[in-house]
């Protein structure tokens, strides 16, 4: 059973010629699309090979993948396409095979027949994996980054609203006098450059920054946020981030900050704060009680999968942080975040 969108997403139930003439599966089918409420959005159509066949032939298939990819420097793939009626197996495009990927090729073909379909595909699939404090692709808010200059912690990633460049967000202090290019590290330890400081703001105006993402494609950026587990928030290292707003005191909000251990949460005290730290005053702060320590600065402070500002400053050895507004931070930077 499948849903055709090229047919106004109706639901198709496929059966072999075997089955076509059997009434009672007949009226199991159309008795269970009435008992959803599909009786009228269902159809019955003629498939060659029974979902059993299939299955079967896919087993086969996959554990012969894993085989054959073992030391490989290009990677098959394989899967079942109900609506298909087939297994597929996807070669990568440069067509660069070992000798063993090459011959199960070939006896798929000869064995499955008219049940397999091959076809190109990159086949380039990344863990999109995290190990605190450094994530693969994509890119998101929460990881370390650093510069020949300094480390800091990377927010959110937005978008120009002048020319729809992607650029990641951070504290302008970090953006401040750090000439060069930033990287961060994949789990496996290996750097990968993110790019260099575009604009940044430490003055009486705010204290935030953006970098350019230089290697959109290789980032593929979501908007997302690295969380940790913790005392008050759950591991989730695709943590959505759907909207942004304005702090109101008494909220609770989070960070994740790359130096400090884990995602930590706290109540909004104060708004409007003004503070000096570095021999900058800046304006127009909140402050919050979570805990951070230097390198968190830029972590972007969330709360519900909602971005409310990026982690600026803060009292050595006491819970005690400031952060800057996010959607101030959009407006001096001209940048939207991008939402998930």
């Amino acid at each position: 059973m499948w849903i055709d969108p090229s047919d106004g997403d109706r639901v198709k139930i496929g059966v072999t010629a075997l089955q076509s003439g059997n009434t009672k599966l007949s009226a199991v089918a159309r008795g269970a699309a009435e008992t959803v409420g599909l009786l009228e959005a269902h159809d019955v159509v003629r498939v060659q090979h029974s979902l059993h066949e299939l299955e079967r032939a896919n087993a086969w298939l996959s554990d012969e993948v894993a085989r054959v990819n073992q030391g490989a420097s290009e990677h098959l793939s394989a899967g079942l396409r109900i609506d298909r009626n087939a297994v597929y197996l996807h070669v990568p495009v440069s067509g660069d095979l070992s000798a063993e990927q090459r011959a199960l090729v070939a006896l798929a073909s000869a064995t499955l027949d008219d049940a397999l379909v091959i076809d190109a595909r990159a086949n380039k699939y990344s863990a999109y994996a995290c190990t605190y404090p450094f994530c693969d692709p994509p890119l998101r808010g929460g990881i370390r980054i650093m510069n020949a200059a300094k480390s800091c912690t990377g927010g959110f990633v937005a978008r120009s609203n002048v020319d729809n460049k992607l650029y990641m967000m951070t504290a302008g202090h970090c953006g401040f006098g750090a000439q060069g290019v930033w990287w961060t590290d994949f789990q496996d330890s290996s750097a990968h450059n993110i790019g260099s400081t575009w604009h940044w703001e430490w003055n009486s105006g705010g204290d935030m920054s953006i970098i350019t993402v230089d290697n959109v494609a290789g980032w593929s950026p979501r908007g997302w946020v690295e969380v940790t587990a913790g005392p008050f928030t759950t591991a989730n290292s695709q943590y959505p981030i759907t909207s942004t707003n304005w702090s109101v005191t008494g909220q609770r909000v989070c960070t994740t900050g790359s130096f400090f251990g884990r995602s930590d949460c706290g109540i909004v005290q104060e708004l409007s704060v003004t503070a000096t730290y570095g021999g900058v005053t800046v304006n127009n702060l909140a402050q919050t009680n979570l805990c951070g320590i230097n390198g968190d600065s830029g972590a972007p402070i969330y709360s519900s999968n909602v971005a409310y500002g990026m982690l600026v400053a803060g009292t050595p050895g006491q819970c005690d942080i400031l952060y800057q507004g996010i959607r101030w931070a959009e407006a001096v930077l001209n940048v939207k975040l991008i939402l998930n």
